[in-house]
């Protein structure tokens, strides 16, 4: 921090480290065929898709990733919130610097439930930006070619809706998850 350079940001500390070599070792991704950034993001993204099926009415019994996983192995199934953990650990471990989002409708005060969504969102250097990932449903959305924040897939949906697309390596239905996400694109 250049203003108070005291103050200083730090990304991995050592206990978030050994976490991650753990994770890496236990669970390894293979990503060798992908060429670029976005590549390697979508192979992740796909992998973290593939290890469960989503159940919205159980919570894993840790929110940490290689919890999460060996729940999955015993036949967990979960909700978005827990892929949404799971990717931006598994990105983290490939080197990424990535968070999780919660996306919130504007009635999250007062809904009984459904008020709300877990999603990813990784930094591309190559890029220099972040780019929204959701491996609930295994999509990364693009405009013209780039890949989009949050914040940027909220306005493509109302701007630039036909322009609009999402990759994966696996099936999309572009009606269906802008059908699903938009009313959480509220708050963030």
């Amino acid at each position: 921090n250049k203003s108070n350079p005291n103050n200083k940001i730090l990304y991995t500390n050592e206990n978030e480290k050994s976490y991650l070599d753990s994770l890496k070792s236990k669970y390894p991704i293979n990503f060798k065929n992908s060429k670029t950034q976005i590549d390697k993001v979508l192979s992740i993204l796909n992998w973290t898709r593939s290890q469960w099926e989503h159940r919205g009415d159980v919570s894993p019994k840790r929110n940490d990733a290689i919890s999460i996983l060996d729940e999955v192995k015993e036949g967990g199934r979960f909700p978005c919130f827990a892929y949404g953990y799971v990717l931006a650990s598994q990105l983290k471990v490939s080197g990424f610097k990535s968070r999780v989002i919660y996306l919130k409708n504007k009635d999250i005060a007062t809904s009984m439930q459904g008020g709300g969504h877990v999603a990813t969102e990784v930094f591309i250097d190559d890029l220099q930006k972040w780019v929204f990932v959701d491996a609930q449903f295994n999509i990364m959305p693009f405009l013209n070619n780039v890949p989009l924040n949050a914040v940027e897939l909220q306005n493509a949906i109302r701007t630039d809706f036909d322009k609009l697309e999402f990759r994966s390596l696996g099936k999309i239905d572009k009606m269906t998850y802008i059908n699903f996400v938009q009313p959480y694109l509220f708050y963030f």
